[in-house]
């Protein structure tokens, strides 16, 4: 079972008025900090159609206990559709290069956090996640540290349902682990 996070805020309060928002801005949506036990997934929900992209930040663990690091699953609006989302990653340890992706599957691979006892970081964005007329395109980075050795990825996921859609939740999976103890997952929108 994850955690779902409705919206809470200035936003999800009424306030309105005069509220100053200038262009390029980041505005924290919503916060996830994983308590004890862990959770299998994060899910960022009703988030508001208001900005122009979206970007999550990571500092993150799960609990796989095999390599330094864990790819992450996204899938939007609960979409689990086999052949909506295609990924690319290009990686990196310091002495070899990796390139990959996948076509045709029900998720899609994005950037990276720490196993095995390892913390890792990732950026992820969504552009112009409120088109009705686009595809949607994420781009990602990621880094763990392995105590002197580490991998760095860069990643992409489209995800290309048969009728294209704004996005209107996000669901956040560590490659079929959970998310450790202490994790934290941040949402924020980008006017």
């Amino acid at each position: 079972m994850g955690i779902v996070l409705p919206l809470v805020g200035v936003s999800a309060s009424g306030i309105s008025g005069h509220l100053f928002t200038p262009t390029g801005k980041y505005e924290s949506i919503q916060t996830a900090t994983v308590t004890s036990g862990g959770t299998a997934s994060i899910t960022f929900s009703s988030i508001p159609q208001t900005y122009t992209h979206l970007q999550i930040r990571i500092l993150g663990q799960s609990g796989g206990t095999t390599y330094p690091s864990d790819g992450i699953q996204l899938s939007f609006n609960g979409s689990s559709t086999s052949g909506d989302y295609d990924s690319h990653y290009l990686q990196g340890n310091g002495s070899t290069a990796y390139a990959g992706g996948r076509t045709s599957w029900g998720d899609g691979l994005s950037g990276m956090i720490g196993r095995n006892g390892n913390w890792g970081s990732c950026v992820i964005d969504f552009l112009d996640y409120t088109s009705t007329t686009k595809q949607k395109t994420v781009r990602a980075i990621g880094g763990v540290d392995a105590n002197g050795s580490g991998v760095v990825t860069l990643a992409s996921v489209l995800w290309h349902p048969s009728s294209p859609t704004a996005i209107t939740s996000i669901t956040l999976d560590p490659n079929g682990n959970s998310w450790n103890q202490y994790s934290v997952i941040a949402l924020y929108g980008i006017r």
